[in-house]
């Protein structure tokens, strides 16, 4: 990895000029580097990110990663990182990036995670974790979401039919072992990879749901209850309780709800806030995707397959092939 003050040392210390050139020169990470610092030069002149004085943010570090780049950037009395926040469309158009991340932990340092090549489809594999953790999808780096049912318990699930809700969820209840499963209002050709009890009808639905409730007993293995079509239930009398019953008290007795539906918003889902992880697939329209996630997003439709999960943080995703 080169420094991207490097040549700045090398005098610093002396090391002949010549000689640095003759090495960094024509080194391709090097080439890599100098485009990116011309890049955000242009960034921050075209958006006119600078002071009175006319100073930019300063460049404090540029990493090349498997991905795309990390840059870090001092901000001090230039600009603020909601500033640099609302332009992430215009940074991504300008790197030709897949997905650009921001973050701020420290202060006035703030990062982009620049992603601009894209991960080839993703096979779901087996992998062996605890059984009170689901691996929901890859972030666009490859690497597993993992959701814990014990730091962000209960799931709530969003999207458009054919989106890639239940495929999501099949994928997460593979990888359990050591657990129980109950389907409840899922049509048959639906998690089909799947061993578990299966509840459908109206009446039936309700009196296993209250069943659940009634039972105050710790459970000696993680148990899921996944509510497929939500929204088709709804209109059931007194169900909207007893869902609420379970997600706030069913963590206590090793019980985890995922409920899945194609509407999010408050009058669709009265209790969403009680989802400590949500995904978001594709929905018929961009507001109800950030009302459900309660955070806001970048622009521009999600492709099928691809989510938004909030828990611990917010990331972008997508479901492996299964």
């Amino acid at each position: 990895m080169i420094d991207l003050f490097s040549l700045g040392v090398a005098i610093t210390l002396g090391v002949p000029t010549s000689k640095w050139i003759s090495k960094n020169l024509f080194d391709k990470e090097y080439k890599e580097i100098r485009r990116v610092t011309k890049t955000l030069d242009y960034l921050f002149a075209d958006q006119k990110i600078y002071n009175l004085e006319g100073n930019k943010p300063k460049i404090t570090d540029i990493k090349i990663t498997d991905c795309g780049y990390y840059i870090s950037l001092d901000i001090q009395g230039i600009t603020t990182y909601s500033n640099l926040e609302n332009l992430s469309e215009y940074i991504k158009s300008l790197f030709k990036a897949y997905h650009v991340e921001l973050s701020s932990n420290k202060g006035n340092i703030v990062t982009l995670d620049i992603v601009n090549k894209e991960i080839n489809e993703l096979t779901y594999r087996a992998i062996s974790i605890e059984p009170t953790k689901l691996i929901c999808g890859y972030d666009l780096k490859g690497k597993p979401l993992i959701v814990d049912m014990l730091k962000t318990p209960h799931i709530g699930v969003v999207g458009t039919s054919l989106s890639g809700k239940s495929k999501c969820i099949e994928g997460a209840l593979k990888t359990i072992r050591g657990a129980d499963i109950t389907l409840v209002n899922c049509f048959k050709d639906d998690f089909k990879g799947i061993i578990a009890d299966r509840i459908n009808g109206n009446d039936n639905i309700l009196e296993y749901l209250k069943r659940v409730v009634e039972n105050k007993t710790i459970r000696p293995r993680p148990y899921y209850i996944v509510i497929d079509e939500y929204n088709t239930l709804s209109n059931i009398k007194g169900i909207d309780k007893i869902i609420q019953e379970l997600l706030s008290q069913a963590r206590h007795y090793n019980v985890y709800l995922i409920v899945i539906m194609q509407k999010g918003n408050s009058e669709d889902c009265k209790f969403k806030q009680l989802f400590n992880t949500r995904i978001a697939f594709r929905t018929i329209e961009e507001s109800t995707l950030r009302a459900f996630l309660g955070v806001g997003v970048g622009s521009g439709a999600l492709n099928q397959r691809e989510f938004y999960l909030l828990h611990s943080e917010l990331k972008k995703g997508k479901t492996y092939t299964i």
